[in-house]
């Protein structure tokens, strides 16, 4: 009994029901538990997922059972399944989950598939795993190809209609056995047709989206009215396959325009085209001009850099229909009066540090400081990087030998697919270490000569920066100089990166002027 093996269960049925191929959960968990008495087997836990696609490995039930296989020691030597798809529909999944498991002495025994040892079983393993993604693939085109004419039909594929329109069951015709043929049709909900019209007159007129959404409530945030108002169901037009999900249905991304089904007229329209294209030119207006606002703020200079000590924030990018300014933190989410902390206007407060930095920072003593700093990080990274390099070196000629071998006993009369494994997991090794020994040898830098002329090159072409560069290249050299910028009511203290022999971060304070507070 001591050497009894000890067994799970795993079961799953797919997301889209349960198709042909599939049975049932229960009779799965059933047939599972007669093959494992059978055996002799202990049976520790059943594990199941219902309803959960096996295109994913995002699956509560699946995730458990590995981590359970990770354990030391391990609860369970084999892992009982129906079939192996019931594990995976997934090629890459199989294949890396198999590999795990094999590594982890795990078992994996599939009631209605054949067993096969040694590199045969390997070979059937992966032309299984080919077949059944091969097989999920085609099922999911036969079914979006259907799924298209009933969209051509004007009839709905999938999918809860927008606010203002619900479905309805239409008969299209008769089976053989006298049963109604049913599509599933869109048409105008009295309860939320005049709000549907409403939401889009209020934007024609120019009404913000909160004020919209509090009139109408046919949304609940404004991503979401956005998406409502570019719908074109509201003009009578049937859209599918415009988006489509990935692994998950988390996860969606849009399909070229030329794989959507449009079809006019599929319904009874809530909106007239006129009004519809008003909203649409609105709403493209709007999307440009917060483009140029985001483009504009992403160019204030000192963003990160601004400190405020007295609410311990940094400042942010603010401005209005005139002017740009920098605003605490706190005061731009409406959590402090804005009486307690004063906005900074943008060009003033940008050229007083600019200046600051040009006259003060960018000095012969601290830049010879700071190159100093440089060269001297630069002789510890070479010399760390050196015992790096040896060490590697050390690692890839010992895994080239055990290759070797591997290779020797292949030509001794050795099995090939027996040692194929462990090489190949040599041959990745082999590739991580090379890999971690050329970025090592990248590392390895040419030690600074400091000179005077080096010292006025650095100088003159940050001075050049500050002056003629664009605003991403300045706020770059920023970050490279200044470590923060603290603003106080009665000065401004930068904290910059050329660090002194005594100090960690030097200094420079100088009194506020030049540039004034404003409310």
């Amino acid at each position: 009994m001591a050497d009894r093996l000890r067994a799970v269960i795993y079961a799953r049925v797919s997301t889209e029901g349960q198709a042909e191929e599939e049975a049932p959960i229960t009779a799965q968990i059933k047939e599972c538990e007669d093959y494992a008495i059978a055996q002799g087997w202990e049976l520790v836990e059943v594990i199941q997922d219902g309803g959960m696609s096996g295109r994913t490995d995002k699956r509560p039930g699946f995730q458990r059972m590995i981590a359970m296989a990770k354990e030391k020691p391990r609860p369970f030597d084999v892992i009982v399944a129906w079939k192996a798809n019931r594990l995976s529909r997934k090629l890459e999944h199989r294949l890396t989950y198999q590999a795990l498991l094999r590594r982890r002495g795990v078992k994996v025994v599939l009631v209605k598939e054949p067993e096969f040892d040694g590199a045969l079983g390997f070979l059937v393993e992966s032309v299984l795993a080919v077949v059944d993604e091969f097989l999920t693939l085609q099922i999911g085109e036969d079914v979006l190809r259907g799924q298209k004419e009933i969209a051509r039909q004007g009839y709905s594929a999938g999918g809860r209609p927008p606010r203002g329109y619900r479905s309805a069951k239409k008969v299209i015709g008769l089976r053989r056995s006298g049963d109604p043929i049913t599509r599933t049709a869109w048409e105008p909900d009295p309860e939320w047709r005049e709000q549907a019209l409403e939401a889009f007159q209020l934007a024609a007129s120019g009404k913000s989206f909160s004020d919209i959404i509090r009139a109408t409530r046919v949304v609940s945030n404004k991503s979401s009215l956005s998406t409502y108002l570019h719908n074109q169901a509201f003009v009578g037009n049937r859209v599918y396959n415009k988006q489509r999900h990935v692994d998950t249905k988390a996860i969606r991304v849009n399909n070229p325009k030329e794989e959507w089904v449009v079809v006019p007229e599929a319904h009874e329209a809530l909106v007239p085209v006129e009004l519809f294209s008003q909203v649409q030119d609105i709403l493209s207006k709007k999307r440009h001009s917060n483009f140029e606002e985001r483009t504009l703020r992403s160019e204030y200079l000192l963003s990160g850099l601004l400190w405020c000590p007295k609410h311990r924030c940094h400042y942010v990018g603010w401005a209005n229909q005139k002017r740009e300014y920098y605003a605490c933190s706190l005061r731009n989410k409406n959590l402090i009066p804005a009486s307690e902390c004063r906005l900074l206007k943008k060009a003033a407060i940008e050229g007083f540090i600019l200046g600051i930095v040009t006259d003060q920072i960018l000095q012969p003593d601290n830049v010879r400081q700071g190159l100093a700093t440089i060269e001297e990080s630069s002789l510890r990274e070479k010399e760390t990087t050196k015992g790096e390099s040896s060490l590697l070196r050390t690692q890839i000629s010992e895994i080239e030998e055990e290759l070797s071998r591997y290779q020797g006993a292949v030509a001794q009369g050795v099995e090939p697919g027996a040692l194929a494994e462990p090489m190949n997991q040599c041959y990745q090794r082999l590739a991580k270490l090379k890999s971690k020994l050329e970025n090592v040898q990248v590392r390895r830098q040419v030690p600074l000569s400091i000179t005077s002329q080096l010292v006025d090159q650095v100088i003159q072409s940050a001075k050049h920066y500050l002056v003629e560069g664009k605003p991403p290249d300045i706020k770059l050299l920023l970050r490279d100089l200044v470590e923060r910028i603290e603003v106080s009511e009665e000065e401004v203290t930068l904290r910059y990166t050329f660090k002194n022999p005594d100090t960690k971060v030097a200094c420079v304070v100088a009194p506020r002027v030049g540039f004034e507070p404003t409310t």
